[in-house]
């Protein structure tokens, strides 16, 4: 283990902020628009139909396009199974994965559809693979209140063991989050979990309004509550854990460069918040999670200590059973004090063979 992308792709890890549809390879999405009749956009090269401006508007647009192309129940499965083997080899043991059904109704496919090839590939994945996935459907907040709330009815109506919460996402302008108070305590009523996308393009009071109005056990993104010293200090004191994204920062905020001591993440942690790093849409952002968790120490100069920490978060804010919590923290802990120890031994002895006039390895 010589590189730190190596290391970060080895340490373990839970993604919690990873939406199924923003997954999809590009060649996958081409192999499927053609199977299911969608014409797409024309390109150059498969990466091509990934390029879209730096707004989260121009990334829907791109977003919505995937959702077109999946169309059955195989091509649910074949999309999930290939986003959690991608998970898989970037370290993460353990996936809640959002996924959109309401992106997918308007082509006529139902939520049982959706649901059933989703499980089948997360089923698939754990069985070839070992990795772990529970499921968010994802609430579109741009949807009509009592349409929104007729979805969950759906959810609730419908085999629901894999699912384990819901979100909230879409566009947040002019979307606050109270305007689907009825569909949030409903499903929390019936025993799900809540968490929702704030503070990406919409104000910090979103954040706020999520956590004491919606009743969010955990934030998706909450960038902008670094624009309110008061709500920062607030939720340093308590146990919000904030799904951050550094690739997607750079794209749907006006936070483009991570390298800035005043990004809006650098100055969460530095404020106090609890974050743990995700990857969203890892191909529409160029990422994956090892590379996330690259960035964060080459471009944003966090430490190896900051890393535990971070992976740490993550099982805090797993919708998972304490006593698993427990033992993932200690068996963690210990694996990645173990994987620091050997990248840490063996940049030193790559440093003193350069001294030595030896091979020098200039990928750390």
């Amino acid at each position: 283990m010589n590189t730190l992308r190596e290391l970060m792709a080895a340490l373990p890890k839970a993604e919690l902020h990873l939406h199924l549809e923003g997954s999809v390879m590009p060649l996958t999405l081409i192999e499927l628009a053609a199977k299911n009749n969608i014409v797409l956009p024309e390109y150059a090269k498969p990466l091509d139909l990934y390029e879209f401006d730096k707004d989260l508007a121009a990334f829907l647009n791109v977003y919505n396009l995937v959702c077109e192309s999946i169309v059955d129940h195989q091509d649910f499965e074949r999309v999930t199974y290939e986003c959690l083997a991608n998970c898989h080899m970037n370290g993460a043991r353990y996936v809640e994965l959002f996924f959109s059904p309401q992106a997918h109704f308007k082509y006529g496919v139902s939520y049982a559809t959706c649901l059933n090839g989703v499980v089948a590939g997360k089923n698939r994945a754990f069985e070839d693979l070992g990795i772990e996935c529970q499921l968010i459907p994802g609430v579109n907040r741009e949807k009509p209140a009592d349409e929104n709330l007729a979805f969950l009815h759906t959810i609730l109506n419908t085999q629901r063991d894999q699912v384990v919460g819901i979100g909230l996402d879409y566009y947040e302008n002019p979307f606050p989050p109270e305007l689907h108070l009825e569909t949030f305590q409903l499903a929390k009523e019936q025993g799900l979990r809540l968490t929702a996308h704030a503070g990406e393009a919409g104000p910090a009071e979103n954040v706020q309004k999520s956590v004491d109005i919606l009743g969010c056990e955990r934030i998706d993104h909450g960038y902008h509550i670094v624009d309110s010293p008061d709500m920062l200090a607030e939720f340093s004191k308590g146990d919000i854990v904030f799904t951050v994204c550094p690739s997607t920062t750079t794209i749907t905020t006006h936070w483009h460069d991570l390298a800035d001591p005043q990004h809006a993440i650098k100055r969460m942690v530095e404020g106090g918040l609890k974050v743990m790093i995700n990857s969203d849409d890892p191909p529409m952002m160029g990422t994956d999670l090892a590379n996330e968790y690259v960035l964060l120490v080459e471009q944003m100069g966090f430490s190896l200590s900051d890393i535990k920490a971070f992976i740490l978060n993550g099982v805090d804010a797993a919708w998972i059973s304490e006593d698993k919590k427990a033992y993932w923290h200690k068996e963690w802990a210990k694996e990645i004090d173990d994987l620091f120890s050997k990248y840490t031994t063996n940049v030193q002895s790559n440093l003193a063979q350069s001294n030595s006039g030896g091979l020098v390895n200039h990928d750390q």
